[in-house]
C-alpha cells in the first residue's frame, strides 16, 4: 500500500495530502450557509478531478518506474517450462506463492496448484487445447500431469472441477490416471486412480482427498486398468503382469486379472498409506458404489462377511 501512496505522490501530491478534501468541505459549508449554489460547486469539483485524472494518466509511467525498482516482473521471476497452446512460445512458472504460469507473448496468467513442485511432463500436449502438460508433485507423494489451460479454465465446467485434483472425464487422465474404484476414505466422493508413473512401486491415488494405496510392492512389472468391472463391487479389474522372480502367483505364473478389493491375493498385496487399512466397499455401478460397513451380530449378509474378510486381509498385509 505504501508504494501506491508514494506513486501517487510522485505524480500529483494533492491526491495524497488532505488539501483537496479540505477545499471541498469548505465549499459544502458555503452551500449550507447559502453563499454558493450546489450546482456550481459540483461542476467545479468534477472539473478539478477530471483535470487531475488526465494529468495522472499522462504521467502514470512514473508509477511504473517506481514499481519496477521495487517489484520483480512475472517475466523476470518465472522460469520457462512448457509451451503455450496459443502462441507455441514458452510459458514461465512462478514458483513462489501465489504459484502461477505466465505467457509473456499472450499476456495471460494461468493459476496453478499451490502445493507441489512443477516440471515438464514428457513433452506431451493436451488434446483439447494443445498446451504442453506439466507434472505436479507434492510432499506426500501425490503426483499427476496437468494442463495449464484446463486447470485455469476447466473444460467440463468449474462446478465439476471444484475440489478435485483432476477430472476423470479429461482424456489425459483417462490415459494416465484411469479410475479403478471409489475412494475408501470416509465421506470422500472421489475415485481411486492408478498412477501409471509410479512403477515399479505402484500406487493408486484419490482424485479428491489424499488417500493412497500401495499395491503389489515391487512385484508387479506391468499393470493395466481394464474395461471390465467386478460383479461384486463394481470396481474395474486390474490386469497385472508380475516379475518372474517375485510373482506371488502359484506354479510360476506371472499374469492375473482380478478385482483389487475382492480378490484375496490382490487384496493381501494392498496397503493404505493414509488410513488404518484397506478394505473393500460394496455397491452397484461401475466403480461408483460406496456400499456400507458390515454390521455385527445376527443378520450379517454375505456382503458384510466379504467386507470383514477384506479388512482382516488388509490388516494382515500391513503388519507384514
Amino acid at each position: 500500500f505504501q508504494y501506491m501512496v508514494h506513486g501517487f505522490q510522485l505524480v500529483d501530491n494533492e491526491l495524497v495530502i488532505p488539501r483537496v478534501r479540505g477545499n471541498i468541505e469548505k465549499m459544502c459549508t458555503l452551500i449550507a450557509s447559502g453563499k454558493a449554489h450546489w450546482e456550481q460547486v459540483v461542476h467545479h469539483v468534477l472539473k478539478i478531478f477530471r483535470d487531475k485524472f488526465m494529468y495522472f494518466e499522462k504521467h502514470v509511467d512514473l508509477i511504473d518506474q517506481l514499481f519496477e525498482s521495487t517489484f520483480t516482473t512475472l517475466e523476470a521471476a518465472g522460469r520457462p517450462i512448457s509451451r503455450c497452446g496459443n502462441c507455441n512460445k514458452y510459458l514461465s512458472v512462478v514458483d513462489r506463492k501465489p504459484v502461477r504460469m505466465f505467457c509473456k507473448h499472450c499476456d495471460r496468467v494461468y493459476k496453478m496448484p499451490q502445493n507441489g513442485q512443477i516440471k515438464l511432463y514428457k513433452e506431451i500436449r493436451c488434446p483439447l487445447d494443445n498446451f504442453e502438460l506439466v507434472f505436479v508433485a507434492n510432499k506426500v507423494g501425490k503426483s499427476y500431469p496437468l494442463c495449464p489451460m484446463c486447470y485455469d479454465d476447466p473444460p467440463f465446467g468449474a462446478a465439476n472441477a471444484a475440489g478435485k485434483h483432476w477430472e476423470l472425464e479429461h482424456p489425459i487422465y483417462q490415459k494416465y490416471r484411469p479410475g479403478v474404484m471409489s475412494c475408501i476414505a470416509d465421506y470422500c466422493p472421489g475415485t481411486l486412480c492408478l498412477d501409471v508413473d509410479s512403477a515399479p512401486k505402484w500406487q493408486i491415488d484419490c482424485n479428491v482427498c489424499m488417500q493412497q494405496l500401495q499395491i503389489f510392492g515391487d512385484k508387479a512389472h506391468k499393470i493395466k486398468v481394464t474395461t471390465d468391472y467386478c460383479d461384486e463391487c463394481g470396481s474395474r479389474l486390474l490386469d497385472v503382469t508380475f516379475n518372474k522372480t517375485k510373482s506371488p502367483l502359484p506354479d510360476g505364473e506371472t499374469q492375473k486379472k482380478a478385482c483389487l478389493a475382492c480378490d484375496d491375493l490382490f487384496n493381501s498385496c494392498t496397503t493404505s498409506g493414509t488410513s488404518k487399512g484397506f478394505f473393500r466397499r460394496t455397491g452397484k455401478g461401475k466403480g461408483k458404489g460406496k456400499g456400507k460397513k458390515g454390521g455385527r451380530g445376527k443378520g450379517r449378509s454375505a456382503e458384510d462377511e466379504a467386507e470383514e474378510r477384506g479388512r482382516k486381509l488388509a490388516a494382515a498385509g500391513k503388519k507384514r
